[in-house]
Parts: structure tokens; sequence; C-alpha cells
């Protein structure tokens, strides 16, 4: 059943990355807890009546160290969305700040290298791309 999961995993790799994660991750969880195994013998260690494959944790840290960019992507962080909830907020207040002011002095808030933050920089081009089509 292991060397199945990991075929399937294999083909899923190049078809359906998102898929892949979940399936491989899966086949991984489950032979860690020795319920699955891809050989016919294997290595078992165990903290009291609980068994552990110490092959598939080895290949679960290496998963997760070389799919992390992936993980990150399928799996954000809750803060990240919180940050940028209040992201939000801020671009517009600066927005509705920075309604009165003129073309010119907008484009010096959107420069790069103006002394504003990042917030204000994005609400200066949203009002100039919204006004004055830049």
């Amino acid at each position: 059943m292991g060397i199945g999961l990991i075929g399937i995993s294999t083909l899923l790799y190049f078809k359906h990355k998102k898929l892949f994660v979940y399936i491989f991750g899966l086949t991984l969880i489950l032979g860690i807890l020795n319920l699955i195994d891809i050989y016919y013998s294997n290595i078992i260690f165990g903290i009291g009546p609980i068994k552990f494959n110490p092959i598939f944790l080895t290949l679960l840290i290496i998963f997760l160290a070389l799919n992390k960019e992936l993980l990150n992507k399928m799996f954000p962080e809750k803060e990240l969305a919180e940050n940028n909830a209040e992201n939000i907020k801020l671009i517009k207040h600066y927005e509705q700040k920075f309604e009165s002011k003129t073309e010119s002095e907008l484009k010096n808030i959107a420069d790069e290298t103006s002394g504003y933050v990042n917030e204000a920089k994005i609400a200066s081009r949203n009002i100039l791309r919204n006004k004055y089509v830049l």
C-alpha cells in the first residue's frame, strides 16, 4: 500500500501539486505511525505503546524543508491575513487623507525614495491611477 501511495504521489507531483502535497503528506504521516510501509522489513522505535518509523520521519522533515514555499502558499499564516487587513485599512486611511493633494504632491509621495511608509505610497498610486491615470 505504501508503494502505491508513493507512486500516486509521484504522478500527482507532475500533474497537480496541491493534491500531491496532501497525498504525500498523508502517506508520510501514515508511514511515521507505522500503518503503512514501503518495504517488507522496517525499523521501528517506540515511546510507550506508540511506535514510530524513523525513515518516514526523516522523509517528512526533508519534504517540509524542500517544499516550504509551496506549503506557505497553500497554508498562509493567520497573522499574514490579519496584517493584510490592517494594511488595507491604512491604505484606505491614507487615500482619504491624500484625496485633496495635487498630482505633483501625490507623485512625490508615490516615489520609491520618498520617506513615506509603503501604505502611503500605495494610496497615492491608487489616487493617481483613479484620478489622473498614470
